[in-house]
Order: structure tokens, then sequence, then C-alpha cells
């Protein structure tokens, strides 16, 4: 291993350390200045993250900003601690985030959450070796594996495909408020969520196909113009997640494949990406209102749309466990049992009262409204399970899982596997504010469903064109 190297990595164990014995020091020997102990836990957790951050982004040439110490990282350290700092330093309440809300124990459990993810990215990016060079029993290179120009047209078909059911459900839908019978199951609503998936699938076969094909245009302008029709008419029934997801996807494809988008492309798209999600949470709260009504800050319309998994983690903490007990994984096995396709696993088990999302509506809220749902988050589920202690381990293994799949991410993506670590990125904004059973499926159905892809779009070489023995001599 280059000396450099152990350096770097030594650098970022050793940060791990401090922070974690400074949090330690300043939770528990600081007990009498409560609120100063919040806002220290916050300011250091979020200062290591930046510098573990930056030296993860040193340890490569160029400018990796979705490496698992970068993007993810900075990404899940923003939305636990940015909307903590804000009602801390402001006393003001953002959202339905109160300061009356945040306790020590929240802190706690979002503090961490963030240290355990750096434990398991530093462990398995130090610990797990790197992919190594593939096998090529069957003569062809990695490349020339798959038929791209079938892979392609495959996702165009399933682009066509969600579009269309995409405007029937606008025409039937527009009238009717966001969120109504959000938690009435009919054959319409599982259609619409298979579709919010396969779109997903759609816009990384069309992105591979182009780029494996012409090596720098991603998508032509009929893809470009059915994938914007869809994103606009997502937008206009009230759907962030749909947009923000495929984006992810094609940001990290043409970062690694094509070309190397500069830190200052990435701040000007953050920006608005915040504002685009505040404008249609905003529409989808009074859609005859005009948009941008709400005079907010930059810093609040960025904070604001984050503040779901400290709200939630809020509520979770006031109950449990004093009135709800820990479920000691209980969410984790029901959500197991129920990763078959929704119209099955209803069949078989029954409605999903045990899930994370469920559990938060029926037992910690009580409420019985079918019109509007709370999801739930990452670190909710895992305080609500194994409290404190398993906030931490939980997120040392997702920690360790992108840091295992970020290891074998290569430049081009030509199998399944390969696209474990963008699909990972993708789904981890809307996945960070889901119960686990949301989580588990927005990475395994996409997986197999593109194991498929590639399957039938698979090219094997025929013994008639195998190079003769003779040929090598």
């Amino acid at each position: 291993m280059p000396r450099a190297a152990i350096i770097r990595r030594t650098g970022v164990e050793a940060l791990l350390a401090a922070a974690v014995i400074g949090f330690v020091i300043g939770r528990y020997a600081d007990k009498p200045f409560g609120l100063a102990t919040k806002i220290d836990s916050i300011a250091g957790i979020t200062a290591l993250v930046v510098v573990a951050g930056f030296l993860g982004a040193r340890r490569y040439q160029h400018a990796p900003w979705f490496h698992p110490l970068v993007f993810p990282a900075l990404y899940i350290t923003f939305t636990c601690m940015a909307p903590l700092a804000y009602v801390e330093g402001t006393g003001k309440a953002l959202g339905l985030l109160t300061p009356q809300l945040i306790t020590a124990t929240v802190v706690d459990v979002l503090a961490l959450t963030v240290l355990g993810l750096l434990a398991g990215i530093t462990v398995a990016l130090a610990a797990l070796p790197a992919k190594g060079a593939r096998r090529r029993l069957d003569g062809l290179a990695d490349q020339d594996r798959v038929d791209w120009q079938k892979f392609r047209n495959c996702g165009r078909w399933l682009a066509a495909a969600c579009f269309l059911e995409r405007v029937a459900y606008f025409a039937q839908h527009r009238q009717i408020a966001y969120g109504f019978h959000q938690f009435t199951v009919t054959a319409e609503s599982q259609l619409n969520t298979i579709i919010s998936g396969l779109y997903l699938i759609a816009v990384i076969a069309i992105v591979l196909g182009n780029v494996n094909i012409s090596g720098r245009n991603m998508v032509s302008a009929a893809d470009m113009g059915m994938l914007v029709g869809y994103a606009v008419l997502a937008a206009l029934g009230g759907s962030r997640a749909v947009l923000l997801t495929p984006l992810l996807a094609v940001v990290l494809i043409r970062h690694s494949a094509v070309r190397k988008i500069r830190l200052t492309t990435i701040i000007v798209g953050v920006v608005l990406v915040a504002y685009l999600a505040q404008g249609i949470s905003e529409y989808r709260s009074n859609p005859t209102a005009r948009l941008g009504t709400k005079q907010n800050t930059l810093a609040v319309n960025t904070i604001e749309p984050l503040d779901t998994p400290a709200w939630i983690t809020a509520q979770v903490a006031a109950q449990v466990p004093g009135k709800v007990p820990y479920q000691h994984g209980r969410t984790y096995l029901d959500a197991t049992v129920r990763l078959l396709p929704g119209p099955i696993a209803r069949a078989v088990f029954g409605s999903p009262t045990g899930t994370g999302a469920f559990f938060f509506k029926n037992d910690i809220l009580h409420d019985t409204s079918t019109n509007q749902g709370y999801s739930f988050s990452f670190p909710s589920e895992a305080y609500l399970n194994f409290g404190p202690a398993g906030a931490f381990l939980v997120a040392v293994l997702l920690g360790l899982l992108l840091g295992w799949a970020w290891r074998r991410y290569p430049e081009r993506p030509t199998r399944t596997n390969d696209l474990l670590y963008p699909i990972l990125i993708a789904t981890l904004p809307y996945g960070w504010r889901s119960d686990f059973l949301t989580q588990a499926k927005d990475v395994i159905y996409p997986l197999i469903i593109l194991w498929g892809l590639f399957a039938v779009c698979s090219r094997r070489m025929s013994p008639a064109s195998e190079p003769s023995p003779l040929a090598t001599v």
C-alpha cells in the first residue's frame, strides 16, 4: 500500500476516534450545559464530515464528488444536523420542528447516526480490497458483452410507457389534492408505484446505452423531450422523489463515464434543486397560490425540505421507550418478509401494520387519516428498534454497504453489479426519509429488473466466431 494512502487513511480514522471521544466527553462531562452540548455536538460532527470528505476526495485524482465520504456523508450529516443547528441557533421553528422538540436524545441519535455512517465507510475503504480485473471467459471485452443499442431501446420503451401512464394519471387526478387517499391501496395506486420505479430503470438504460454507443451523448433530443415531459407532469402532481432519483443517477454516470463535473456546477445545481423542491412543496400544499409566496431565505429553502428525519426522530424519541417499548427489530423483520411485490405480500401477510412507516403512523402519532402520511426515516427506525446504540450500529452497516459498493463501481458500468452504487446514491435522499421496506425495495427491485435487461441484451461469442488456435501461434 502506498505510504500516502496509509497516511490519509490513518488521518480519517484518527478524526473518527477524536470525534467519538469528544462527543462522549461533551455529552456526559458537561451535562449542566444542555444547549451548549447540543450545539457543540452539531458543530463538531459537521466539521468532522467536511474534513473527512476533503481527505477522501484527495485520495483520487479527479474530483470525486460522489465518493462515499463526500456526497453521501455530507448529505446525511446536513440532513441530520442542519435543521437542529438552525432551530437551536435561531430559536425559531423550521416547519414542524420546534425548539421544544429538540432534546438531548434527539441530538444523540442523529449525531451517532452520522458517526456510525462515517465509521462504516472508513472501515469499508480501509479493509475491503478494490475490485480486481475481470476474467473474460467468453472472449468479449466488458463493453462488448452487451448489445447497447438493444439495451437503449428497452429503456426507451420503458420511458414511453412511463410517460403515457403519467399523462393518464395526471389527466385523471389533476383536480385531486396531493395525498388524497394516500393509504388506500388500489390497482391504480400500485401501478403508479411500479411506474415510478421503472422510470429510474428507463433513464439508466437510455443513458448507459447512449454513453456506450457514442461515448459522449447521454440522451438524444427525443429522449430529452420524453424524460422532461415526464418530469414536468410528476412535478405538477406534487412528486419530488421521481425527479431527484433519476437526476442523481444521470449526474453520477455522467461524472464517472463522460466528463467530470466542476464544483461550481454542483453548487449551482444544489441551489436550484432546493428551490425546485420548495416550489413543488408549496404547489402541492396550495396549487392556486403563486409560487414563491413564502419569502424565505436561501438557507431556509435549502434546510426546510430536509427536516423530516429530525422531526420524526423527535416524535419517536418523545414516546420511546417511555410509552412505547423498543421493538427489537420487529419493523425490520416485518419489512423483510414483505419484500415480495405489494399485491402478493398483502395477499399472503395482510395489511402491513408492523413496518416502520405504518408503526409510526398508527402507534406513535395515532393518526387514522387515509389522506396523509409522514413516511419514516433511517435514524428513527434504528432508534425505535434498538435505541441510540442501534442508531450507531445500523448506520455502520449502511456505511459498510456504501464503501463496498464504491469499491466495485467502475468508471463505465457494464454489468448489474456495477450499478449498485449509482442506485444507492440515486435512492438515498428519498430512502433516508423512508422506512426499511421502501429502502430495500427501491434498491433490490431496480437491480433485479436491470439484471433481466442485461440478460436479454447480452452477447455471447458463437462457436463459429471463436478464434482458431492456429491464429494465436
